[in-house]
């Protein structure tokens, strides 16, 4: 008669996944990751949907040039009549603790003049 192995190991303390979880960078505050975040974006044009899929940048002083910084995407973006305006959904590198800050979603030919949107909770 053949045994059956055992999926979980008998030995106290091993189980799977122990290694991924004991990761240096699961410990670390989230400022210091940059995790994706789900926030809430809404655009200073009330009218104006942002296309799904659209990236977040942010634009940065180098140098003596301005360069722009992706920092996430939206995942979903609606026109709620209820609240009268447009609103969307997006992962954005370390989100939560950005609440407020001014990003710049480049859409098609408006790269030149790009909307920004205000990242809320």
């Amino acid at each position: 008669m053949e045994r059956k192995r055992r999926m979980t190991s008998t030995c106290p303390g091993l189980y799977p996944g122990r290694r991924s979880s004991s990761e240096a960078l699961l410990h670390l505050p989230n400022e210091a990751t940059g995790r994706p975040q789900l926030v809430g974006l809404l655009p200073e044009n009330d009218d104006e949907v942002i296309p799904e899929g659209a990236y977040i940048t942010v634009l940065m002083h180098i140098g003596r040039t301005w360069q722009t910084l992706h920092t996430g995407f939206v995942t979903s973006s609606y026109y709620s009549p209820t609240l009268g305006r447009a609103f969307a959904l997006a992962l954005v590198a370390d989100g939560l603790n950005r609440m407020g800050e001014v990003v710049v979603v480049p859409i098609g030919k408006k790269c030149c003049v790009p909307p920004s949107v205000t990242l809320y909770h």
